[in-house]
C-alpha cells in the first residue's frame, strides 16, 4: 500500500476583543513609594510621592478617557519581614499630611493620625491606614512621629503611599488593529509540534483571540483559496479554526 502525505500549511488571525466598544478598562500596576524605618526614613519631614503617570503624560492625552478611577492608601505598619528584634509591647502613632492631586489639577491636603501597637500577650494592630479615592497623584509628609517606650521602635516599621489606578482607553477598530503576527524561526529538523508566535503589545486591547487553521498544499495549489501565492483569509476560515482568547501578546 502506498502512503501518501500532504503538506499542510498554518495560517493565523488576530483578532482583537472589544472592538465593538469605544473605551475599555484596565488596571495598572500599584505604584508605591516606602518610607522604611529600617533606613531612618521615619522622622518628621520625610515625604514620599506617587503619582499615575499616564495621567500626566501628554501623549496619552488621545488614548485616555478622563478621568477614571483611582484608589489610594496610605498605611502605618509593623514590616513582618524585619529581623529587629521588638523587645515589649508599644504603641506607635504618626501624623502625616496627604497632599492630593485632583483631575482638574487642583490640590487639596488632609492631616491623618496613624497609630499602631504591638503586644505580645494580646491581639494587636500591626498596621492602620486610611484609604480615598481619585488623587493622580499623592504625597505624603510626616509632621510627627511618637511612641509609648523608650527604646527605637521605628527601624520595625514602614510607612507606604499606594495608588492604584484603572485607566479607560479610547478603543479604535482600525487605528487599533494588529497589523501583523510574528514567528520565530524554526530548524529544518524540529520535530516540534508548536510555532512560538507574537505580536505588538496594545494599549487599548484587554485581551485578544488568536486564531489558526490548516490547509494541505494541493488544497492550495489547485485555487480552492484563491490565489495561492496570496489566498484569501475569508475563504481559509470559512469552515473551520481554532481559536484561544488570552490576555498576553505570545
Amino acid at each position: 500500500m502506498k502512503k501518501i502525505f500532504k503538506l499542510h500549511y498554518l495560517f493565523i488571525v488576530l483578532l482583537q476583543l472589544f472592538i465593538a466598544n469605544q473605551s475599555k478598562a484596565g488596571i495598572d500596576p500599584p505604584v508605591i513609594k516606602v518610607l522604611d524605618g529600617n533606613l531612618q526614613q521615619i522622622k518628621v519631614d520625610s515625604f514620599a510621592i506617587v503619582e499615575d503617570a499616564k495621567f500626566f503624560d501628554p501623549s496619552y492625552n488621545s488614548r485616555l478617557v478622563k478621568p477614571y478611577k483611582v484608589q489610594n492608601l496610605v498605611t502605618l505598619r509593623i514590616n513582618e519581614a524585619s529581623t529587629y528584634f521588638l523587645q515589649a509591647p508599644f504603641s506607635a502613632t504618626v501624623q502625616v499630611r496627604i497632599i492630593s492631586t485632583r483631575s482638574n489639577n487642583s490640590i487639596d491636603s488632609v492631616d491623618k493620625t496613624l497609630t499602631i501597637t504591638y503586644d505580645t500577650a494580646n491581639t494587636y494592630t500591626n498596621k492602620s491606614s486610611y484609604t480615598f479615592t481619585n488623587a493622580y497623584r499623592v504625597k505624603i509628609k510626616v509632621l510627627s512621629i511618637s511612641t509609648n517606650v523608650g527604646w527605637n521602635v521605628w527601624p520595625a516599621l514602614q510607612l507606604t503611599d499606594e495608588l492604584q489606578s484603572f485607566p479607560q482607553y479610547t478603543f479604535s477598530c482600525t487605528a487599533d488593529a494588529i497589523q501583523s503576527v510574528s514567528n520565530a524561526a524554526l530548524p529544518s529538523n524540529t520535530t516540534a509540534d508548536e510555532l512560538p508566535v507574537s505580536w505588538a503589545n496594545n494599549i487599548a486591547a484587554d485581551e485578544y483571540d488568536l486564531e489558526w487553521t490548516y490547509i494541505d498544499s494541493s488544497a492550495l495549489s489547485s485555487g480552492r483559496y484563491g490565489n495561492p501565492s496570496t489566498p484569501d483569509p475569508l475563504l481559509i476560515f470559512d469552515n473551520n479554526a481554532s481559536r484561544v482568547t488570552i490576555t498576553t501578546n505570545s
